[in-house]
């Protein structure tokens, strides 16, 4: 079937094209950025911690004052314990610079790393 003048071969050939570039694209944003970034952990609201962690940081265990117990591994945090009954937070999975951070409500604790050389959206106020 041709397409106005163009070739089967040639439709193909540009759709993946297409793919191949979106492809690439993807890789870069989602590998690209593994320089680190500093983690920020707030209890009450109040910076309780901060700490630069990379791709190389050393695998440890960090146990806070309200009872949750975080595992940092090779620039990710996760919860790996919580006091409170819901255990939402133990469930979200290892996040790194640039996700959504971890959130204990019955804590009032906030984990989270922040990558400061991402651009800042100024209408959010969250890294682009």
């Amino acid at each position: 079937m041709k397409w106005r003048g163009v070739s089967n071969r040639r439709i193909i050939a540009v759709y993946c094209g297409i793919f191949l570039v979106c492809l690439a694209a993807f890789l870069l944003m989602s590998i690209g950025g593994g320089s680190g970034g500093e983690l920020r952990i707030y209890i009450g609201g109040e910076l309780y911690l901060s700490r630069h962690v990379g791709p190389n940081s050393p695998a440890e265990q960090i146990e806070l004052p309200t009872g949750n117990i975080l595992a940092l591994e090779g620039g990710t945090v996760r919860m790996l314990y919580a006091p409170c009954p819901d255990q939402h937070c133990v469930r979200q999975s290892k996040i790194s610079a640039g996700d959504p951070p971890i959130v204990c409500l019955p804590e009032r604790l906030v984990v989270r790393i922040v990558d400061d050389s991402r651009p800042i959206d100024a209408v959010s106020g969250g890294a682009l």
